[in-house]
């Protein structure tokens, strides 16, 4: 093929790739404006062989939810001064949650530095940011975060800071504790002059960035130390909700699919019915019981004498994916125990879901690909199919599981046909009509409505 063709050639090529095609917006410092890729021709049935599952780590493996509204609010409040539920009750169920979580807003804190413009009070911006600035480089354990942080601060007109034998000593000693960090942060606020401003929309919305990452990596930290449990009684009392918890159904799935459940599929059964009742945003009822129980059954036989691949990918930093992923496999082994199997069963999934190594061929973050090639780019699913191993003609066997748009598209046009999306929150307003199938009811529906789309 020639290397460099007309607009005409170009757009002959373009006909023979396909019948639909995603444009893709690049950021503002990457040429050209768009991209144009075309989407793999939707799967809409059920294969006669599979060989991977991909899928995605927050809202199929994972639930994080909980953790990033927590510190998107202590974000807010802490660049408003309104620390009380008084002075601002929080943020809004109806109106913040549906555009944090359903994944169509790529920047969830753009979307409250908007929303909240007029709390923002620049005094209380400028120390809530230095001091936040200052915990990640003393404390933090994330070296992509501190190069984040590192830039901002020079863009910031603070680059000298970084240099500072102060800063270095700090460091070193990892002195940044609850009796001296305020005195640490008004000795640099007074020191240099934090240029930020609220009239540079992107720089604020950078530095914003930087307090609510920060509360995010202070939190895991402690649930890295086995504290997450105290953490969410504490902030979410009268509550069972957790900062990471497992989404429902998804270790039934792998244990399936990975052939360690065997016969014992079918005493799960009734608990993953009823799960699919309680959390799916439609009435459904199973018509024929004793059936798709037989099929749950049948379908684990199957993946016994042929377990899948799993790939994993994540739009978190390495460091943050390995916390969130063991804090959910220390409650999956919890959830095991209560499991109604045999107890030589239920040792084996103790002992498989012990190690992350034992569930995921390959993990692919946000360290893996550059940061202008976030979803909807396909960096991140092409970099799992490649890890995967699998050529080109086998890419029919992929079952893909995402829950966004933006996810939709990226496995799409890496390749991955066989697409399902499962809805983020009861009142998304995303368009997820790119998905082969939506399952409306989660796992629990992939695996008694949709038989995990394995053809027997």
């Amino acid at each position: 093929m020639k290397r460099y063709i007309t607009s005409d050639e170009a757009s002959e090529i373009v006909t023979q790739l396909g019948l639909e095609f995603a444009v893709i917006n690049n950021p503002d410092n990457v040429y050209p404006p768009f991209e144009i890729y075309p989407l793999t021709p939707k799967i809409q049935e059920a294969q006669k062989q599979l060989s991977s599952i991909v899928m995605n780590l927050e809202g199929i493996f994972a639930s994080s939810e909980m953790l990033h509204l927590h510190s998107l609010e202590y974000m807010v409040r802490q660049i408003s001064g309104r620390f009380e539920k008084e002075q601002w009750v929080g943020l809004d169920k109806i109106i913040d949650y549906p555009n944090l979580l359903n994944g169509s807003n790529a920047n969830p804190v753009e979307f409250l530095i908007q929303r909240y413009h007029n709390f923002i009070k620049l005094d209380f911006f400028k120390e809530a940011y230095l001091h936040s600035a200052l915990w990640t480089l003393i404390l933090g354990k994330d070296e992509k975060r501190k190069e984040v942080v590192r830039k901002n601060l020079k863009d910031l007109g603070c680059g000298d800071l970084l240099n500072d034998p102060k800063l270095v000593e700090y460091v070193a000693q990892k002195e940044f504790g609850k009796y001296n960090a305020n005195v640490i942060t008004n000795y640099f606020l007074h020191k240099y002059d934090l240029n930020l401003t609220l009239q540079n929309f992107i720089i604020t919305a950078r530095a914003a960035s930087d307090i609510y990452f920060k509360r995010v990596h202070e939190i895991l930290e402690l649930i890295k130390l086995g504290e997450g449990n105290n953490l969410a009684k504490e902030f979410f009392p009268g509550s069972e909700k957790l900062f990471i918890e497992p989404v429902a159904g998804i270790a039934t799935m792998i244990a399936i699919v990975k052939g360690w459940l065997g016969g014992d599929a079918e005493f799960i059964f009734n608990e993953l019915n009823d799960t699919l009742k309680k959390n799916s945003s439609q009435n459904y009822r199973i018509s024929d019981i004793e059936s798709t129980r037989s099929n749950l059954k049948r379908l684990s036989l199957e993946f016994e004498k042929r377990p899948l691949a799993i790939a994993l990918v994540s739009t978190e930093t390495q460091y943050d994916t390995s916390i969130i992923i063991n804090e959910a496999l220390n409650i999956i082994s919890s959830q095991i125990r209560r499991l109604k199997i045999t107890e030589e069963r239920k040792n084996l999934l103790i002992e498989k879901f012990s190690d992350y190594r034992n569930i995921f061929d390959t993990i692919v973050t946000f360290n893996d690909i550059s940061k202008s090639r976030q979803k909807p780019f396909r960096d991140l699913y092409s970099t799992a199919l490649s890890q995967l191993g699998l050529h080109q003609m086998r890419f029919n066997e992929i079952l893909g599981i995402e829950n966004s748009e933006n996810g939709i598209i990226s496995m799409r046009t890496s390749g991955i046909g066989l697409t399902v999306a499962i809805p983020p929150f009861k009142s998304n307003t995303q368009n997820l009509s790119e998905a082969s199938f939506i399952a409306g009811g989660g796992i629990p529906e992939i695996l008694l409505n949709y038989n995990c789309f394995f053809s027997f």
